[in-house]
């Protein structure tokens, strides 16, 4: 419970969303194509890809990382295939954490995520794109403030090992298979 809350406290001066307890997202690393598993690892971007997910604090800071899933995998599967998602999904993590009441509902610690994953009671994602509700508007605002601590984090970790921006002569592969 210590680490979730130091974790939340990350987040409170970024966002007016009680409990957050950490923002995930993924990126693609550019990868030479491998031998047995090239259309696995095609991407989106048209260039084959390892993806790597990973949560972070509101300060960046790392928490969990899932590496070496295949390009064309989509983020939620790959959420689901993590071991942070076993462990959500079981309540070994986030449920612990201290519970925020708004208007008589328990908040409980979430990860806070974009439009392509799914919703779960530890998950939370901004409306419909196109809302035009104004507090759909300012909740998707707030959320989005703290999501992108995830997206600075990747593009620190990119600049700080610039062989992350194409992995084309290494060994590195899609270790894991499309289920």
């Amino acid at each position: 419970m210590a680490e979730t809350s130091a974790s939340i406290a990350t987040f409170t001066p970024l966002s007016n969303l009680p409990n957050i307890a950490g923002a995930t997202d993924g990126t693609h690393i550019k990868i030479k194509a491998p031998k047995d598993s090239a259309v696995d690892c095609f991407s989106r971007y048209q260039q084959h890809d390892a993806v790597v997910q990973a949560v972070v604090n509101g300060k960046r800071a790392f928490m969990d990382v899932a590496a070496g899933f295949p390009g064309s995998m989509h983020d939620a599967q790959i959420l689901r295939n993590s071991i942070i998602y076993e462990k959500a999904e079981h309540e070994d993590i986030l449920a612990a954490g201290p519970i925020h009441r708004v208007n008589g509902s328990e908040i409980h610690p979430y990860l806070e995520v974009d439009s392509a994953y799914s919703l779960s009671p530890w998950l939370q994602k901004p409306f419909p794109e196109g809302t035009r509700d104004p507090d759909e508007i300012r909740f998707d605002q707030e959320l989005s403030s703290a999501r992108v601590q995830v997206k600075c984090a990747f593009g620190t970790w990119k600049r700080r090992w610039r062989i992350l921006m194409g992995m084309e002569e290494s060994k590195l592969g899609c270790s894991r298979k499309l289920p």
